[in-house]
């Protein structure tokens, strides 16, 4: 599960770095560039953000056609930021302390992608940023915004993927809905306050990679609907070395909770099990999100509803309350799903070439 091996493998120099967030959690990011460029020679910097119980070497799986390398191919400096417990790492606390464990969605907001989004920008002395999230990654980018409304003025443009804002039939549907309906109490006592399913990580460990795929992609299809179908099966054991990923049994709850209510609402001081239900979550402030903005979800994607998102930002922007926000691009994948938006077998020509192409023209205003 080295990022570093998969660069080094197709011919990239990989960086890695260190970030310690301000409640104490390491943060590590990676810097990929092929070899032989000199990073002076770089053009504006990128952060690829992963999803729920995923890394960020989700970017790095499809060989020469992934997201990562693809984009290091053209020049650009790119950046790929996990947040907390994908490491397992605290400045201070270990991680079988509960308080390792005690974070939510609200705090991946607060503390994580600020914390990355500053140590890029610091590092590149570049004042804005282009940020690609995957799924929750883009939540985590939602959530930022709702607790700092001077935050997305860091981005150059946010490409959302997949985007994990307002939630599909899914989740409403079949074995997942029983965890998503679950009384706080009783999810509570199941799980506790530390890591969610914590039987994946030595079972993946030990696992040889080709079983623990068939395995983890049976899960994973179970509960969320995924279909390989679309994706290379050469790729497939690669994928799931980076699949699933640490989170906490809090951060599902908060999911579930905000599954309920249709989506991501805003920061919630009843976000405490026994009275987050008991009151209206505060809205979602979409007229926060003071930067270009541009969506892309498969017509197949059942977790996630993109149109929802895509209909509220316009709504949202209509009064020109949000000066900066602008939809530039939205696209409705044909037969893809959730995944498929990175790991299809024809994602470069069908996202990727799009999400270039509207960054050049973006440069050009």
């Amino acid at each position: 599960m080295d990022i570093s091996a998969y660069a080094r493998c197709h011919g990239y120099i990989c960086d890695e770095h260190e970030i310690l967030s301000d409640d104490g959690f390491v943060l590590i990011v990676h810097r990929i560039r092929k070899k032989g460029v000199d990073p002076a020679e770089l053009k504006e910097p990128v952060l690829l953000m992963h999803g729920l119980f995923q890394s960020s070497g989700i970017f790095c799986t499809s060989g020469p056609q992934s997201l990562a390398f693809y984009m290091a191919d053209l020049y650009y400096d790119v950046w790929l930021g996990n947040v907390r417990c994908v490491e397992k790492r605290h400045a201070f606390l270990s991680s079988y302390d509960p308080r390792f464990w005690d974070w939510s969605i609200e705090e991946l907001g607060k503390y994580d992608v600020p914390a990355i989004v500053d140590f890029v920008r610091e590092y590149t002395k570049t004042d804005k940023i282009t940020y690609i999230g995957h799924s929750q990654g883009n939540a985590q980018a939602f959530m930022a915004m709702q607790c700092n409304p001077k935050f997305s003025a860091k981005f150059k443009c946010l490409f959302a993927l997949a985007p994990a804002v307002y939630t599909g039939p899914l989740l409403q549907e079949g074995p997942i809905s029983l965890l998503i309906n679950c009384p706080p109490r009783l999810f509570g006592w199941l799980f506790g306050v530390k890591e969610m399913l914590p039987i994946m990580d030595p079972i993946q460990y030990y696992f040889p990679p080709h079983i623990f795929a068939t395995l983890g992609y049976r899960m994973f299809n179970y509960l969320f609907g995924w279909t390989d179908t679309n994706w290379s099966k050469l790729d497939k054991p690669h994928h799931f070395r980076f699949t699933p990923r640490p989170t906490s049994a809090k951060a599902i709850l908060h999911w579930c909770q905000m599954s309920q209510h249709g989506g991501l609402f805003g920061p919630d001081p009843t976000i405490d099990p026994d009275t987050a239900l008991k009151l209206p979550p505060p809205p979602l402030d979409l007229t926060r999100i003071n930067c270009p903005l541009a969506v892309f979800w498969g017509d197949s994607d059942r977790i996630i509803d993109g149109d929802k998102l895509v209909d509220q930002c316009r709504i949202a922007w209509e009064d020109g309350v949000a000066p900066g926000g602008k939809l530039v691009h939205a696209e409705k994948l044909q037969n893809m799903e959730h995944m498929d938006v990175i790991w299809h077998r024809d994602a470069r020509s069908r996202v990727f070439d799009k999400i270039v192409q509207i960054m050049e023209q973006l440069q050009k205003e």
